[in-house]
């Protein structure tokens, strides 16, 4: 997720105009519908015209032959433009994903029962800008096409382990996104001069949150598997503690 905010980067168009969570309804419902019809999956773009790897995104990776040869084949794409983050948390309540990771994040949503093939790497795309083509091939090609099932039923302990993890990813989410809209503000008052050092300050801080919290979050789900492997209940684990500068 690269910031470039400079006086034109913010003026540039990549993402259509940002719209309200009721009307990102009606265009979640219509491009859900037009994809299933043409018997493909939906890809949603979460991204901003002032963000590098949004834009190498949109108009270098999905662009390529090559990439765009899968895409276009197995989706139909909906780009969804964040803005500054004023209405980022009804965003993500509208396409039901608890954290913006970064910008852009890349939604694959199953036609069929319309839920999120790859819940578990949402921040892969946030790094766009220093991915290759044959990565954003190998992903978009590997995905699924149905969510993954689970042939036996989980434990009582991993259900109540999972449900914690997930509450900490809410919670966190939450904070993650308060701190996005204080960064979007100080954003909108800067423009059109460069970042101020407070601003680069804060921005660092919570990169240094949302940076790391996948992996941890995915370390904690493995955790939990492993111990219900072999019959821990309860199941313990140990949630790291981040520092915002919201706190």
């Amino acid at each position: 997720m690269g910031l470039a905010i400079p006086a034109t980067a913010a003026d540039k168009a990549f993402f259509p105009d940002e719209v309200t969570p009721e009307v990102l309804q009606q265009q979640l419902q219509t491009a859900a519908a037009s994809a299933k019809a043409a018997n493909k999956d939906l890809l949603v773009v979460l991204g901003a015209n002032w963000c590098h790897d949004s834009e190498n995104f949109v108009t270098r990776k999905l662009t390529a032959p090559a990439v765009a040869q899968v895409v276009d084949k197995r989706y139909q794409t909906l780009l969804v433009n964040v803005g500054l983050y004023e209405q980022l948390q009804a965003q993500l309540d509208v396409l039901g994903i608890p954290v913006l990771y970064g910008t852009p994040t890349v939604i694959a949503i199953d036609s069929d029962t319309a839920r999120i093939v790859n819940r578990d790497s949402l921040d892969t795309w946030r790094s766009a800008d220093v991915r290759s083509e044959q990565e954003a091939v190998d992903y978009f090609s590997g995905l699924p096409d149905a969510p993954p099932t689970t042939l036996m039923p989980e434990s009582p302990a991993l259900v109540q382990a999972n449900q914690s993890i997930d509450a900490f990813e809410q919670a966190q989410g939450k904070r993650i996104t308060q701190a996005f809209a204080e960064l979007g503000k100080m954003m909108a008052a800067m423009h059109p001069n460069p970042p101020t050092d407070e601003f680069l300050k804060k921005w660092d801080n919570l990169g240094a949150v949302r940076g790391p919290m996948p992996d941890d979050l995915r370390a904690l789900r493995a955790s939990a598997r492993a111990q219900d492997g072999e019959g821990a209940d309860p199941i313990v684990l140990e949630f790291p503690d981040y520092l915002l500068f919201t706190d």
